[in-house]
C-alpha cells in the first residue's frame, strides 16, 4: 500500500480512493462545490491533498466521480414506454432525505451545488447522461425535450417534497400525489401520441 493510505501509525482497511470518494461525497452533500475544498476531503479521507489530485485530477473530476458513486437512479429503467411513467413516478415518491435514507444521494450532492457556475457543467452532463438521454431513448425521441421535462417535473417535486419539506407532498404511496404526479408525466410522454390521434 501507498505511504498516503497509512493513517495513524497503521494502515486503513479502507483503501484511499475509496475513503476519497466517501468524504467528497459526505462533503458535496453538505456544502456547495464552490465552498468544498480538496484540502478538507483530504483531511476527512485522512491522505495527503496531492493523493487526491493523483487520483481524481481537478475538483471538478472528483465532483463527477462522487456523483456517480452517489446516484440513488443507479439502476436502468426497466420498464418499457408503457410501465416506464409508473416507474418514474414511484422512484421519485421513494426518495427520502439522505438522513433518513442513511446515505448521501445524488440528488443531495445536486442540490448543495447547484448554483454554481463551476459545477453547472458537472451537473448538465451528469443529468444527460443518466437520467435524460436513457429516459429519451426508452420514448424513442429524436429530441431529449420531453425527457429533460419530464425530469425537470421530477426533481422539482423531490426538491419540494424532500427538502423543503411541503406537508401536502408527503403522502404515502397509492394517494392522490402519486396519482396528480402520474397524469402530469403521462402527459408529458405520451404528448406525441395525443397530438397524433388528434391530428
Amino acid at each position: 500500500m501507498e505511504a498516503a493510505e497509512k493513517t495513524a501509525g497503521r494502515q486503513s482497511v479502507i483503501p484511499a480512493k475509496e475513503r476519497i470518494l466517501s468524504a467528497a461525497i459526505a462533503r458535496f452533500a453538505q456544502h456547495s462545490f464552490d465552498v468544498t475544498s480538496l484540502r478538507e476531503i483530504a483531511a476527512d479521507a485522512e491522505v495527503d491533498v496531492a493523493y487526491v489530485h493523483r487520483s481524481f485530477g481537478s475538483k471538478s473530476q472528483l465532483f463527477e466521480a462522487a456523483l456517480g458513486a452517489a446516484k440513488r437512479m443507479a439502476q436502468p429503467l426497466t420498464q418499457d414506454r408503457d410501465g416506464i411513467v409508473e416507474e418514474l413516478v414511484r422512484g421519485t415518491l421513494a426518495h427520502r432525505r439522505e438522513e433518513e435514507a442513511g446515505a448521501a444521494s445524488a440528488f443531495e450532492l445536486f442540490i448543495h451545488s447547484l448554483g454554481s457556475r463551476e459545477a453547472s457543467h458537472v451537473l448538465r452532463n451528469y443529468i444527460l447522461e443518466e437520467y435524460i438521454s436513457p429516459l429519451s431513448e426508452k420514448l424513442g425521441e429524436t429530441t431529449n425535450c420531453r425527457a429533460a421535462l419530464t425530469i425537470s417535473v421530477l426533481a422539482g417535486v423531490t426538491l419540494f417534497r424532500v427538502l423543503l419539506e411541503m406537508e401536502c407532498l408527503q403522502q404515502e404511496e397509492g394517494g392522490e400525489l402519486e396519482a396528480i404526479v402520474t397524469d402530469i408525466v403521462a402527459r408529458i410522454i405520451e404528448f406525441d401520441r395525443v397530438k397524433t390521434s388528434e391530428g
